[in-house]
């Protein structure tokens, strides 16, 4: 994305680009404006400097500000490129407080747009949420623990022809139950910032990730809990900066390759993993910075250090 300057001249020009929203992204629109108004800092997390009449805006969204392009760059490839979406497209903001309400508005909204789920705790009366289109689905960037969903999360194909080239982004707020994402086209699916909480008293996998065609990307996340914490059956699949934790059998468990950078994994203290065919171990905390996950489809030994099969193998 290209930079624009901001400063005292600007604020105009950004308050012009934002009147050309629908009225129903509007309201939001305006609440993003006047948090920019009071954040003036670079967006970039490692630098959060910058002298404001001096940052520059980002070109899509308008709203991100950085010191310059280098900033941009890095702040781009580190997360907000699962967040910038231009101000003319479609916003629509959940009205209840209900997983009812949500799914009525992702029912409502065309594929590509934004859903927005204002801070709250959301209840039934539906025990699931289904995402079956592509789609932005956002809680709160400032406060993801103000957005709660209680219900579990299914990622689904739409049937279109399109689908192979659409994206799904879900970013932003604590989920009490589990996450599935199976059997879709979308060249993209991207879990942000979100925080999995599966319940002790349900006997599943917290996040499931099956037979994807497009490309899988879990980011900041963390996932607490479940039978296993991360079941994986897709191919490129990539965990980056997420904690799996508390799991009751194994933290991750594939049958794909997949790629892991910057993770934690822990299962809970009391249980033991177990690889297919294999021996046993009591794993603790562990630690990646990049590396590549082995398939233990046919493998077999003692478990490795991610609670998972054998270690990963370093990606030079």
């Amino acid at each position: 994305m290209k930079l624009r300057t901001v400063g005292a001249h600007s604020r105009e020009s950004i308050e012009n680009d934002l009147s050309l929203q629908s009225s129903e992204s509007s309201e939001h629109a305006q609440r993003a404006l006047e948090s920019l108004k009071t954040m003036a800092v670079c967006f970039n997390e490692v630098c959060r400097g910058g002298d404001e009449p001096n940052l520059l805006k980002c070109g899509r969204c308008k709203l991100a500000t950085y010191c310059g392009p280098e900033c941009q760059k890095k702040d781009w490839g580190r997360s907000h490129k699962h967040r910038c979406v231009a101000p003319d497209v479609a916003r629509h903001e959940v009205k209840g407080s209900t997983i009812a309400a949500i799914q009525k508005a992702i029912n409502e909204a065309s594929p590509g747009d934004v859903v927005l789920i204002e801070e709250g705790t959301y209840n039934g009366p539906q025990d699931t949420l289904i995402v079956d289109k592509p789609l932005w689905l956002w809680g709160s960037s400032k406060n993801r623990d103000a957005v709660v969903l209680k219900c579990n999360l299914s990622i689904r194909p739409s049937g279109s022809e399109s689908d192979a080239e659409g994206i799904v982004v879900a970013a932003d707020f604590v989920l009490h139950g589990t996450t599935s994402v199976s059997a879709n086209q979308y060249k993209t699916i991207t879990l942000c910032g979100l925080s999995l909480q599966c319940p002790h008293e349900v006997n599943d996998d917290a996040l499931i990730i099956n037979d994807c065609k497009g490309k899988c990307l879990v980011l900041d996340c963390e996932v607490l809990g479940g039978s296993d914490g991360v079941f994986i059956a897709s191919d490129k699949v990539h965990l980056k900066r997420t904690s799996v934790q508390y799991a009751q059998s194994r933290g991750i468990f594939s049958r794909k390759e997949f790629v892991i950078e910057d993770c934690t994994v822990r299962i809970a203290e009391d249980t033991e993993s177990r690889a297919p065919g294999g021996g046993r171990r009591r794993d603790d905390t562990t630690t990646s910075s990049r590396g590549r996950g082995t398939s233990l489809e046919d493998r077999a030994g003692d478990l490795g250090e991610w609670g998972c099969g054998e270690p990963i193998e370093e990606i030079r």
